[in-house]
């Protein structure tokens, strides 16, 4: 019997292209000033962490890792860069959180995703969210979009314990909740969600609304809904 559901973030409870492309921008604008450097080379800056217009490629930085490795690949553009490449990282991921806690970009919620959620809770399911963004970011997304008091636990970037898909959080969650794998859905937009829960032992579901195809997700999901909002009308729970 499921009793548990963990979702993954960005693009499947909020609209991923529509918040990060923004952010990201706004943090390359800053870490540009900082070094001293000419703003031509933005766009350069975007695609390398996988940003193409205002597309984010699935399988690039920006989507399948962290603050931290986008920070290393910006470093690597910079001839003479004024500071070591730790304070670089710092000082980038402090930024992401930064403009992604403020109100300047608007944290878009998949709709119909609060009511499902709630409809879990009333069922007594524990909820989860498993990001690779950092905490600071994610609780400030969970408060602005009403989803906060509804979600028991948050596996996210750290800094030093491994991020998705390694099974590191989805098994930090069955320990803290005493759960079984086969208990858990992991529910995501991404390979890397669903190699996640593979990792973990968890039931799979697959979400068309994130950076990937149905075609990407198939392979290794167990199911394929077009929303995260859709959930329950999941075979495992209907």
């Amino acid at each position: 019997m499921i009793k548990a559901v963990i979702f993954d973030k960005d693009g499947t409870i909020i609209n991923f292209d529509s918040f990060w492309v923004g952010i990201t921008r706004s943090v390359i604008h800053d870490l540009l000033d900082n070094q001293g450097l000419e703003k031509n080379v933005i766009d350069r800056w975007l695609e390398v962490v996988g940003i193409h217009g205002e597309v984010i490629d699935p399988h690039g930085i920006l989507a399948a890792q962290t603050g931290h490795d986008a920070a290393k690949a910006w470093y690597n553009l910079i001839e003479n860069p004024s500071m070591d490449f730790t304070s670089f990282a710092e000082f980038t991921v402090s930024r992401f959180d930064h403009h992604s806690i403020n109100q300047k970009h608007e944290t878009h919620l998949f709709p119909g995703l609060k009511q499902a959620i709630a409809q879990l809770k009333a069922r007594n399911m524990i909820i989860g969210v498993v990001t690779a963004d950092t905490f600071p970011s994610t609780r400030a997304a969970l408060k602005n979009t009403g989803l906060i008091d509804f979600v028991d636990y948050i596996g996210a970037d750290d800094g030093h314990s491994p991020i998705k898909p390694h099974p590191f959080w989805g098994e930090k969650f069955c320990r803290q909740f005493f759960l079984s794998p086969e208990e858990v859905i992991m529910v995501g937009d991404t390979p890397t969600d669903m190699q996640f829960a593979k990792n973990c032992g968890f039931y799979a579901i697959g979400v068309s609304s994130g950076t990937s195809g149905d075609s990407l997700l198939a392979p290794l999901a167990d199911e394929i809904l077009p929303w995260a909002a859709e959930i329950l009308k999941s075979k495992v729970l209907a």
